[in-house]
């Protein structure tokens, strides 16, 4: 059957296994691969900000008018966010910065996405540096068994 023409081409195919397989295990799809891109990539693109500079534009007033919230209300200017005029749990010990857009368009909307992505990570970071040092362990024992050491050596173990 081989003539010496089709064996490149299988060799050429167990390459491109190897890479397929790579790529699955790097953006967890096997043909398609897709990565995430940083966002300077899209943010300063030119046919990007044709696409949202200017487009779908709404106004303080409007933004009030109809009751937006969110990043629609943040994105037209008005600094409201519940993490600060209501904080509960330790939101108030928490210093996150509230993005706020100027024009209103989904550019804006775009650009405080992007921010309030950037602030989740700040305040994860806020959360990490007060927290308690040590171990952190519930005492219910439905919720947080005992090792499985100190299972195997006693019943009572499971008890208290």
């Amino acid at each position: 059957m081989d003539v010496r023409a089709s064996t490149p081409f299988l060799w050429a195919f167990e390459e491109r296994e190897k890479l397929l397989e790579f790529y699955e295990r790097v953006s967890g799809a096997r043909m398609h691969a897709s990565f995430i891109r940083p966002e300077e990539m899209s943010t300063g693109d030119r046919i990007w900000k044709q696409r949202l500079v200017d487009i779908g534009t709404v106004t303080t007033q409007q933004a009030k008018d109809w009751g937006f919230s969110g990043v629609m209300l943040r994105g037209s200017g008005v600094c409201g966010d519940l993490q600060k005029a209501a904080p509960y749990d330790i939101h108030d010990q928490l210093d996150p910065d509230i993005p706020v857009g100027t024009r209103g368009d989904r550019y804006d909307r775009y650009c405080i996405r992007i921010e309030e992505m950037q602030q989740s990570v700040r305040i994860i970071v806020q959360c990490l540096n007060q927290m308690p040092s040590g171990m952190i362990k519930a005492d219910d024992r439905k919720l947080c068994p005992p090792s499985q050491s100190r299972m195997k050596l006693s019943m009572e173990s499971c008890a208290v």
